[in-house]
């Protein structure tokens, strides 16, 4: 009976649940030591954390061709997505049109 009380949650975006569970592992490992893995440990590592980069990267360039086609930085008056990204990131707005130029061709590929 309380099912059908019960408000509906709201979800947040698999996408965003993603960041939170990845900046929270982060955190988890800031006091790690590296220098404790062993060799093996760190062939190992070295090759996941490797692999893990280039499947975020993947990721960040689909959100960014999608957040370029919803023009994202309008409502802030940026001049364009990658001007806002910029901005809001630190990167320098060549590094996120290159990005996004990339973004847009893989996506059109």
């Amino acid at each position: 009976m309380t099912d059908v009380l019960d408000p509906p949650v709201a979800t947040r975006h698999a996408v965003l649940g993603f960041t939170d569970g990845l900046g929270a592992a982060l955190d988890r490992l800031s006091d790690v030591p590296a220098w404790s893995l062993s060799v093996a440990e760190q062939r190992e590592a070295l090759v996941s954390l490797a692999r893990a980069e280039a499947r975020v990267a993947e990721l960040r360039l689909r959100v960014l061709v999608a957040a370029d086609r919803d023009a994202l930085g309008v409502e802030s008056g940026a001049t364009s997505t990658a001007s806002w990204v910029a901005q809001e990131t630190g990167a320098t707005r060549a590094s996120v049109a290159a990005d996004l130029r990339l973004a847009v061709a893989l996506d059109d590929g």
